[in-house]
């Protein structure tokens, strides 16, 4: 059994990408990063069923696997592309928190198809966050 539960945390943005795992850390979370697409695919083919939680910015820079033509730049496609191999390819059911600054309700909708167990817009409050991985995480009692 693990003492810790693990979140793998998918983001691009420099600030945030160190920003909220190391509290996360504080507060008694192991955490994992991914800064693009291929990335956070290795990570999750690797070790996602060690995985309680993955939060994931949804606009997310692609790589070769995602787009070897690069047909796709990156962006929301990216972040559909994560989800679909999550639970098609590698068929995890591990909850997602989807973080983004691109919040239409379509896109919420969209994403919902995909399984994901919260939309969360930026900026968030660690507050929100903290409450919302406390409510997903499995395990959340070892926190």
């Amino acid at each position: 059994m693990k003492e810790k539960p693990e979140i793998l945390y998918i983001e691009d943005e420099i600030d945030l990408e160190k920003e909220f795992p190391e509290i996360l850390a504080i507060e008694g979370y192991d955490v994992d990063k991914a800064r693009n697409g291929d990335e956070a695919l290795q990570k999750l083919r690797n070790h996602g069923k060690e995985y309680d939680l993955i939060i994931l910015d949804i606009m997310m820079p692609t790589g070769e696997e995602i787009a070897p033509d690069q047909s796709a730049k990156g962006g929301f496609e990216t972040g559909k592309v994560i989800l679909k191999k999550l639970r098609h390819e590698l068929k995890l059911q591990i909850p997602v928190i989807v973080l983004t600054a691109y919040s239409k309700p379509e896109t919420e909708d969209e994403l919902r198809s995909f399984g994901i167990s919260e939309f969360l817009g930026k900026p968030t409050s660690l507050t929100e966050l903290l409450r919302y991985i406390k409510m997903y995480i499995r395990g959340s009692d070892k926190v």
